[in-house]
């Protein structure tokens, strides 16, 4: 059954009742520990339905201590460092949902930047587990070149998509004290035997031998097709110069099921590489086989990308629950080059991301950094206003599937939380909740939504330290 997500719709009609009536001076369980940070004069997107948007908030340790007035949280942070937000907008720390960390870093060394549109080629031809291209000391150096840029973008938690040599250096990053970002990783689906047996054996640590807060395992990605912009996303229609090619398809429906049932079996989460909507429909059709065969738990499966899905084919994430996983700053890259790429007839398909969510689907946002650009901010504009970024393109494309501010912040925070089984500890700022929270140098909520894309991170703080502070 799908853990309850907070409505945006609910979390907006909430913030007028919420300042009209006044906020609690202090929303907090006694005693109250001894603060080491406090956020005043903000406005606190918290993720809670219960209590959207606050003042000013308190951290102690690696948690949220308190929430309420800027006077209450300064009356108890008399010790404690404050970052005074000057009205802007505070939000849980954003959950980048499909990231290829390693590849990213890499490149960031290559390329200072780090935001060169590359074709997302994240599949394995040829081998499942590929052999490792770099030293395990250049692996290091370009994971903590990735960290440090995902902090300076507000991100505080990623899902890896990599491989079993990746797995080595984020172990060693976090055994050093030196990850920054929390991350979920995932690898190869056909390796399954190998995760399900690490596990087994305690290699990750944890209570659950999965892992803890900072590193955790359970994933495994499997690839169904490739990428529009290669030719190879196995769509329904042939490819506007060809009559007949209509992508590459790497799995059939009974190979598929066959290895998605072996992982769910052994209570491995399985998410799916599919673009095109024949591979999005494949996809769906294993995980229904799978579950009809196993029975209900809570699996979770995902759908990565979910980027061209047939209309008949919207409905069955919320009825499978499965999630879609997809990347919104794409909305504002690929759009306007899809008609060349795909033709004019698929154009309808990509990116639905409010039918889905209108169906009841989970929706987690992404970029696929290492293939593409990072930035969550690139993403909430895609999502609001499916504009490209480009100043001279007025209109939105595809309108009807814009989604407010609030469902997309839900989008890029709880979802992903809810999307690596994280759900409880964090995606919210309520109290108790991990201290990950990003500070914006904009009021969010209520600028015009053009604007959005203009945002910056000045503060992020991870597990109550501030891990990046541009102030």
């Amino acid at each position: 059954m799908r853990a309850a997500l907070p409505s945006p719709t609910e979390s907006i009609a909430l913030v007028a009742a919420l300042f009209a009536t006044g906020c609690a001076e202090l929303s907090s369980p006694a005693p109250i520990p001894t603060l080491s940070i406090g956020v005043v004069d903000a406005n606190v997107w918290t993720g809670d339905p219960e209590r959207p948007l606050v003042e000013a908030i308190g951290v102690a340790g690696d948690r949220v201590a308190a929430l309420g007035s800027s006077d209450a949280i300064r009356a108890l942070a008399t010790d404690a460092i404050i970052i005074d937000a000057d009205g802007a907008t505070v939000v849980p720390g954003f959950i980048d949902a499909h990231v290829h960390l390693l590849d990213a870093g890499h490149r960031l060394l290559a390329d200072s930047t780090g935001d060169a549109l590359l074709l997302d080629d994240d599949f394995w031809p040829v081998a499942p587990e590929p052999p490792p291209a770099y030293t395990p000391a250049e692996d290091d150096a370009a994971l903590d070149a990735a960290l440090a840029y995902l902090a300076e973008r507000g991100v505080t938690s990623v899902h890896h998509m990599g491989s079993w040599s990746d797995l080595e250096a984020l172990g060693r990053a976090r055994d050093s004290g030196r990850l920054t970002v929390r991350v979920y990783a995932a690898v190869p689906l056909p390796t399954w035997r190998r995760l399900r047996d690490a596990i087994a054996d305690g290699r990750f640590g944890g209570d659950d031998g999965r892992g803890d807060n900072w590193l955790r395992v359970g994933a495994l990605k499997g690839v169904v097709d490739g990428t529009v912009e290669t030719g190879t996303a196995a769509l329904d229609r042939p490819y506007p110069d060809s009559a007949d090619d209509r992508g590459l398809m790497l799995y059939d429906v009974d190979r598929l099921s066959a290895q998605v049932d072996a992982a769910d079996a052994a209570e491995l989460q399985v998410a799916l590489h599919a673009v095109g909507s024949r591979a999005n429909h494949l996809a769906l059709n294993a995980y229904e086989r799978v579950i009809a065969a196993n029975g209900p738990r809570d699996r979770r499966f995902r759908i990565e990308h979910a980027q061209h899905l047939r209309p008949d084919d919207i409905a069955r994430f919320a009825a499978l629950d499965v999630i879609a996983s997809m990347q919104p700053a794409g909305i504002g890259d690929t759009g306007p080059r899809l008609e060349a790429m795909v033709g004019s007839a698929a154009l309808a398909e990509p990116f639905p991301v409010r039918s889905l969510l209108d169906t009841g689907a989970v929706v987690a946002f992404g970029t696929n950094w290492g293939f593409a650009p990072a930035g969550p901010i690139l993403g909430l504009y895609g999502a609001v206003t499916r504009r490209p970024l480009e100043a001279f393109y007025r209109s939105s494309w595809t309108p009807s599937e814009r989604i407010t501010i609030a469902r997309a912040l839900n989008a890029y925070t709880i979802a992903g939380a809810y999307a690596s089984f994280e759900d409880r500890i964090k995606g919210r700022l309520a109290i108790g909740q991990l201290a990950d929270f990003a500070v914006l140098d904009l009021a969010l909520l209520s600028v015009p939504l053009p604007d959005v894309r203009l945002a910056s991170v000045v503060v992020t703080v991870t597990g109550g330290r501030i891990v990046y502070d541009a102030r």
